[in-house]
Parts: C-alpha cells; structure tokens; sequence
C-alpha cells in the first residue's frame, strides 16, 4: 500500500469517527424547537388481525427553521401499561402514511396509541401523541366483559355529553368543504368525493381522507383540532440549563444512544470507547467515546438497520467489570392505563359483526393492501474498517485441524500463539517488516470485536470459512489495532461463541416496512357480480399526503363495498405551522 493510499484511507477512518461525536449530533439550536406529532387513525374500535391505517403528521414551532425530526416512533401500549407493538417510522415530508398490523393474538381491551420523537423526549411525555383505541380479538364469544363498564345505551346522559367533534351540522375547523353527488349511495357503487378550498383558513396543508363505517368510530373522535388546542407547541419551553439537550434531533439516521457504567459500584464510565459491529461477511466498525456522565451516542447508516447491533466497551480504554445500557426510546412510559371510551350497543353488535367479517376476510385471504416500494430505503455503504485483507486463509482446503491454536500455527504463518503462564500470548508478524507488532490483534467473527481468543480457541477447520489477516499496525479515527484478523465461520458459529454477552448490549433497529391501502375498483368490469370475493370493507377509502392550497379543489374516487349503513367521511390535516384542519361529512350505503 503506498503513502497516498494510506492517507487516503487515514483521512476516511477520521471521517467516521467523527460523525458519532457530539458535535455531530443536531440539537444546540438556541430557539426552542418544539415539535409536535398527530396521528389520524382509520378508526377507533379494531378486530385484532386487521390493519390500522394511520397518518402522522410532524411539525413544529420554529419559524423558519429546515431542523426537524425524521423518524416516528409509534407504540401500542395496552391495558397492563405493556407495550404490546413498536414500530418506527421513516417520514421525509413532513407527514407518513402507513398502517399498522393488529396481531391476531392481541387481547380484548383498551389500548394507547402513543407517537413522538426522540426530540420531543426533552420535554416529557406530557406532550406525546395519545389515542385510546379499542382492540377486540375475533375468538371472544363475550367481548361485552370486558367493555361492558364503559358501554352506555344510546340516547343516555353518558352518551350526550360532550365529546371530541360533537355531531354539529357542519363539524370541522380550519373551512375545508366536502361535497358529494348524492348522500346515498349502492353497493359497489362509485362514490366521488370533492375537496373545497375556497373557504380554507391557511394557504397551504397537507390531508388525509377516510371513510369509515361510523359505528367503528369512538364517541370521542379526537380530531387534530381537539389535540393541538390541548398540545399548543407555542405555549411549551425547553428544559433550562446547558447547551446540549438530552436527546438529539434526529435529522439524517436513527441515534442509538446509552450509557457505561461500572458494574461494581455502578457509576459512570467516562472517556471509554464503544464500539459497534454487527455480523456480516465483512467487517464494519463505529466507535463513540462517553462523556464525563458515561453516555454515548452513535449515528446509525441505512446499512445498519434491520440488523444486529453488538456493543463492546473497548478493554483497552476500561478497567474490571462495565455495563452498557442502551436508551430505550419507546419507554418508560407513564403510569398510565389507556382511557376507555364509551360503546353503544349499536357499535357492541357492529364489533360482533366485524369479527366474522375478519373471520371471512382471513379465510379469502383478503387485506387490500400492497407494498410501497417507492420509499424503499437504500442499502447504504458499511463503514468498513479495511477494505482488502493482507491474507485470506480458507482452512477447508488443507487437512482438517482440531483447534484454532493450530490452525494458526499450521496455515498462519504471520499469526503467533502461544500458551503461556495459564493464558494464550497472541501477536502478528507486520507485513512489511516482518516484525511482531506490539499487543495482542483484533479479533472479529462473523463481523464481530471481541478482544478474548479463548473463546474462539474451540473453533476447528470445520467450522470456518476464512480467516482474514490484515497485519498491519492499523489507525481508524483515534483507534489503534496491531493487527486485525477476520474469522467467518459456516454455520454463524458467533451466536454461540458470544453467548457470553448479555442481551443488553445486542439490539436490532429496523424501520416499518411502507405498505399502502389498494382497494378494489369496480370501474372496468361491466357487471359488478364479475368479482367473486366478497367485499365486506369497514374502510371504503384512505387517502393520505392530499396536497390542498386554499382555493383549489381536489375529487378523488373510491368505491363502497358489500356492507350497508352510515359512513363517515372525515378529512384531517396539519399545516407547515401546526394549524389543524378537519371536516366530516356522513353519507349512506343501502
């Protein structure tokens, strides 16, 4: 390797290790960044086995400001104050459509649909995104026991008291306009719905349309309205004191953040070094060092998610024992039960309904959803810590040896072992001096550090693929290896090698797969009975990331189903400054 390639290559690993550093992280603006997130649910009250569909829509407060977050995270938190599902979720303009899949063995009973930033985490819980929502499981012959407490009969004085969007003729704020051709419609009849902007209150939002069967809709039906006048943004600061906030803005990649601390006395661990890796057929590396309270942070690339992520505190910057801790950005969340809701026994009997419908539904194989591959995320290029080895070994073509002490000695020339004083010395021999470098190398399997050969003594002939040998004296950023060897095994023998490690310190960040509503249209087939399957949809249409200006008008099209009785149609949205919009409007299938 020649001087320019070595700088080169000096000037990259530099590059790496600087991203993790603070001064890497967005978050030391000085005008209080306060962002808020609202989430427009397809309904109120699920079967367990269906989709929710959702919009989120993220803003804040700072006039003029390109600073805000890029992902969501969204959890369902039941009854027990567990979370019983997670998911994170990628947004780029300023709003993501999704939907979220109910599994079939969620139980009967309330659930808190809870969404914030890891921004928003500096100013408390107070101010997430909460949504009750009530999740009845298709197998409960008695759903009523558990709902029976907040049922009320209709027309009671529980059932009129004021709720979130009380039915007034005209519901809805910020003057969008819903206009139809008729207000009652037939089965598998096309149904054209248009947007008015001319009585708009803002220049600009961004709209999502629904249309759901009503009885599936919560007697409080939170609209962006409601929330925002409770959660003014303008009316929050950010907590007092330092120039660096808790939690970071996550602007480009997810942020892992935690903390080292000493297993004995439990205090923080500062200026250590973590190093992050995650299996693979390479070997990739990023490192951060703690700060004086022992914490650290590290900025993900697209490479690493949906993948392994194990984190080593380096021995050669820490002493005895250390627990890592990761932050958990989904908790803990308040002591808090989700708030029931009342039920008719109109929506009681449409809830038993709706769970043969998702019986129905399950043995057609129906779910009218597709995936969305134009927001596919990029593999990304791993942070590799060398890009080719010195030397590549492949134990299976030579004659099988029984431990990883000979196999160095018998195919490894630059590699020595040795045991001596009740522990094995290792050292490589430099590549260009011949030399032994001074310290013991670097060992990865499967992608991963650890710095104890003895747990890798029992690896045989069998068992590895290759051994990369890369015996140089090494620099990535402030790291210093002498020497570096790769062990890929066949059977991803690091699961049980490493075993040693506690879960603690392996986590997988992954971000929710994009999947879009695709309901059937009817428009092509000149006989409607043509289509054999049933279609028994609760949600005739769902429209997200509806771009309106004030004064224009949009008409979009759906279809109604084989399902008769009232439909809702509501329109919700937020403005670039936080202003919300919603509108409802009923219409009838018979």
């Amino acid at each position: 390797m020649t001087n320019n390639q070595y700088v080169c290559l000096l000037l990259a690993m530099l590059f790496f290790g600087y991203t993790n550093s603070a001064a890497a992280f967005v978050g030391s603006s000085k005008q209080p960044i306060n962002e808020r997130v609202f989430v427009h649910t397809g309904r109120d009250i699920y079967i367990a086995g269906e989709y929710m569909h959702f919009t989120a829509h993220l803003f804040n407060n700072a006039t003029g400001t390109q600073l805000q977050s890029r992902y969501i995270y969204m959890s369902l938190k039941n009854q027990w104050q567990e979370v019983a599902d997670r998911v994170i979720i990628d947004q780029r303009d300023n709003y993501v459509t999704g939907a979220l899949y109910l599994e079939d063995t969620l139980s009967t009973g309330y659930y808190e649909l809870v969404a914030h930033t890891n921004w928003m985490r500096n100013e408390g819980e107070a101010c997430f995104f909460r949504k009750s929502l009530l999740v009845v499981n298709r197998f409960d012959e008695h759903p009523e026991q558990v709902i029976s407490r907040a049922s009320v009969p209709v027309g009671s004085p529980a059932d009129r008291e004021p709720a979130y969007g009380d039915e007034d003729p005209d519901p809805g704020c910020g003057g969008i306009l819903i206009h139809t051709e008729q207000e009652v419609y037939g089965l598998r009849e096309k149904i054209s719905i248009t947007l008015d902007g001319s009585a708009m209150e803002y220049p600009y939002a961004t709209l999502t349309l629904s249309v759901v069967n009503e009885e599936l809709l919560g007697s409080r039906r939170l609209s962006a309205c409601d929330y925002l006048s409770e959660n003014d943004p303008v009316k929050k600061e950010m907590p007092a004191g330092g120039n660096q906030p808790d939690y970071f803005m996550e602007t480009e990649g997810l942020i892992i953040s935690g903390v080292l601390t000493d297993a004995t006395t439990g205090m923080p661990v500062s200026d250590a070094r973590i190093i992050l890796n995650t299996p693979d057929t390479i070997v990739s590396i990023l490192y951060a060092t703690t700060n004086d309270h022992g914490v650290f942070h590290f900025v993900l690339a697209a490479y690493h998610y949906d993948r392994e992520l194990y984190f080593l505190a380096d021995p050669q910057t820490v002493d005895g024992e250390v627990i890592i801790k990761l932050s958990d950005k989904f908790g803990p969340l308040a002591d808090r039960v989700p708030q029931p809701f009342p039920v008719s026994e109109q929506q009681l009997e449409a809830i038993r309904n709706n769970q043969d419908i998702v019986s129905v539904d399950k043995n057609y194989r129906i779910d009218h959803m597709k995936r969305d591959t134009t927001r596919a995320e990029p593999a990304g290029c791993p942070p590799l810590l060398f890009s080719e080895p010195r030397q590549t070994v492949y134990p299976g073509r030579y004659v099988d040896l029984d431990s990883l002490p000979e196999i160095s000695r018998e195919l490894v020339h630059a590699w020595r072992m040795r045991y001596r004083d009740g522990q094995y010395i290792s050292q490589l021999a430099c590549a260009d001096t011949g030399n032994r470098l001074p310290g013991a190398p670097v060992y990865f399997l499967d992608g991963i550090a650890t710095y104890n050969v003895e747990k890798l003594n029992h690896l045989k002939s069998e068992d590895i693929r290759k051994i990369q040998v890369h015996n140089y004296n090494w620099v990535y950023g402030s790291m210093r290896f002498p020497g570096i060897l790769a062990i890929f095994t066949e059977n991803h023998d690091y699961l049980s090698t490493l075993a040693h490690r506690t879960r603690s310190d392996v986590i997988r960040e992954s971000l929710s797969g994009s999947i879009v509503y695709d309901p059937p249209s009817y428009e092509e087939s000149k006989r409607k009975d043509d289509h054999k399957s049933p279609d028994l949809r609760q949600l005739l249409c769902w429209h997200g990331g509806i771009e309106m200006k004030r004064g224009a008008t949009k008409t979009l099209h759906t279809y109604s189903g084989d399902l008769r009785g009232k439909y809702t149609i509501m329109v919700q949205g937020v403005t670039p400054d936080g202003s919300p919009l919603c509108v409802r409007k009923t219409i009838e299938i018979k």
